[in-house]
């Protein structure tokens, strides 16, 4: 974990593709630990992946 708080698989960060019906979708690095985990966007906002899942929003693990 060296520290940063990113989820890491072998050193390389994990990336989700959040999946906007009609927009496309956009990817974002996932950070946090312990279960709390979040993507922010450009202008630094936090989405957490459980809110974004209780909202409907679809995501998934880029592999």
């Amino acid at each position: 974990m060296h520290g940063t708080g990113e989820l890491t698989v072998s050193d390389t960060p994990i990336k989700i593709r959040i999946l906007m019906p009609g927009l496309g979708f956009y990817e974002r690095e996932v950070q946090g630990q312990d279960g709390d985990y979040f993507v922010t966007n450009e202008k630094g906002h936090v989405w957490w992946l459980d809110d974004m899942a209780n909202d409907g929003i679809q995501w998934e693990f880029v592999k």
